[in-house]
C-alpha cells in the first residue's frame, strides 16, 4: 500500500502553522501616551511591565481633560511608596513631559510663568494572574491567559490656596493568551510585585485537557488511516 502524500496545499499549511507558533516577539516597554497598546504589531508578545505602563498610560490619557492644556507646569506628588505608585512616577514624568507639560518633582516654581497645578496620586490594586491554560484547535501548542488590572487615584489640586479641582478615580484592565515558553521572558526583575506572578489553575483541570486531545487526535489518526486504505 503506498503511503499518502502531503499535498502542496498541506505543506504550505504546514509551514505557515510553524511560521505562527515560531514568531511571536516580545515588545519593550515603550508605550506612547494616548496610544498604549498601537506600538507593539500584531505578533508581538508584551512583557508584563510593558502592559503595566500602558495601563497607567491609559489612565494618564483619561486624566488630560481634567488638567490645564499643555504647555502647563504640573508638580507630581507620590501619595505612596508602593512600586505601583513609583511606577506611576516614572511613566508620569516620561509621558507628560512628551504631551508638552514641565514637570516638577519638588515644590518649586521658579523660573516659569506657565499655568501651575499639583498633581497627587496613589494607586490601588496593580495585580496580576496567570488564569489558566487552553488549547488552540487540539494541537500541543497551549496558551496562558494573563489578565492585569489596576486602579489609581488622582487629585489635581491648585498649589496657591489647596483648591481640589478634581478628584477622578480611573480603573483599567489587560486580557490576552501568553504561550508557557514566554512566560519568563515577559516577567520582570524590576518590579516582581506584579510583574511576576503564579499561575492558579493547573493539576487535574490540565491533565484532563491532555486526555481529552489525546483522545481526539487518535480518533482522527483512525478515521484518516480508514478512508485511505
Amino acid at each position: 500500500m503506498n503511503r499518502p502524500r502531503l499535498g502542496m496545499r498541506a505543506r504550505s499549511g504546514l509551514v505557515l502553522l510553524c511560521v505562527v507558533l515560531g514568531g511571536v516577539r516580545v515588545a519593550a516597554a515603550d508605550p506612547l501616551l494616548g496610544e498604549p497598546f498601537d506600538r507593539a504589531g500584531a505578533d508581538t508578545l508584551r512583557t508584563n511591565l510593558w502592559v503595566a505602563e500602558a495601563l497607567i498610560n491609559a489612565t494618564l490619557g483619561d486624566l488630560l481633560p481634567y488638567l490645564p492644556p499643555a504647555p502647563a507646569a504640573i508638580q507630581l506628588t507620590a501619595g505612596s511608596s508602593e512600586a505601583a505608585t513609583g511606577l506611576v512616577t516614572t511613566v508620569a514624568t516620561t509621558n507628560l513631559r512628551r504631551a508638552g507639560y514641565q514637570v516638577h518633582l519638588e515644590r518649586s516654581t521658579a523660573g516659569t510663568e506657565l499655568p501651575f497645578v499639583e498633581l497627587r496620586y496613589r494607586s490601588g490594586a496593580m495585580e496580576l494572574k496567570y488564569l489558566g491554560s487552553g488549547r488552540r484547535l487540539g494541537l500541543w501548542q497551549n496558551w496562558i491567559t494573563r489578565t492585569m488590572d489596576f486602579s489609581v487615584q488622582y487629585t489635581v489640586v491648585d498649589p496657591a490656596d489647596g483648591q481640589v479641582l478634581a478628584n477622578p478615580r480611573f480603573v483599567r484592565s489587560f486580557q490576552d493568551r501568553v504561550p508557557p515558553k514566554y512566560l519568563t521572558a515577559i516577567e520582570s526583575l524590576d518590579y516582581p510585585a506584579f510583574t511576576k506572578g503564579m499561575l492558579q489553575s493547573g493539576g487535574w483541570t490540565r491533565r484532563l485537557e491532555e486526555i481529552v486531545v489525546l483522545g481526539s487526535l487518535a480518533g482522527l489518526v483512525a478515521i484518516y488511516f480508514a478512508n485511505v486504505e
